[in-house]
């Protein structure tokens, strides 16, 4: 997993990482702002998605400020983010849950429907990728969005957070 910012407007302050993320609190070298960044890689297996929940549920529990999650979580939040196969409805309302009980938001998402195809023949299509905000960032970035760009080798599409404008205090 891979953390980048342009260093001509930010600095990294401290990094962490669980075994299912890695974290980065970054400051804006012009407004002084500070916030945290976190890239998730979930687990394929369904064995180590509630894992992958408390992992992450724990750390946004204990950040003290703004913070942008977004990543691969290997998990779909409503049925029509899965265009065949089995819907694990039980995993889908624990991603939910999760969600919720860190008051988290979704980033809106511009682009393709889905996030990721398995490639076949008849490909199977998903949203597996996305970003999420709490308040306090939201806050920080009211205008801001994510953009699905084009995908090239990678089964994923990569994923794109424009900022738009920091709102000053």
């Amino acid at each position: 997993m891979l953390i980048v910012v342009r260093e001509d407007l930010f600095e990294g302050v401290t990094a962490s990482q669980g075994f299912f993320f890695v974290s980065m609190v970054i400051k804006n070298k012009l407004s002084g702002v500070q916030w945290e960044i976190m890239n998730v890689y979930g687990p394929v297996l369904h064995d180590w998605k509630a894992a992958l929940l408390a992992e992450i549920t724990d750390h946004v529990s204990l950040a003290q400020g703004p913070v942008l999650m977004g990543g691969d979580f290997n998990l779909i939040r409503f049925g029509d983010e899965k265009s065949k196969g089995v819907l694990h409805k039980t995993a889908m309302v624990q991603f939910n849950e999760a969600i919720g009980s860190m008051q988290l938001r979704e980033l809106y998402r511009t682009g393709s429907r889905f996030t990721w195809t398995n490639k076949q023949e008849h490909p199977a299509f998903e949203v597996l990728d996305r970003v999420f905000m709490n308040g306090l960032w939201e806050n920080l970035f009211p205008l801001a969005l994510t953009d699905t760009l084009v995908r090239v080798g990678s089964d994923h599409d990569p994923l794109l957070v424009e900022l738009g404008e920091e709102r000053r205090s």
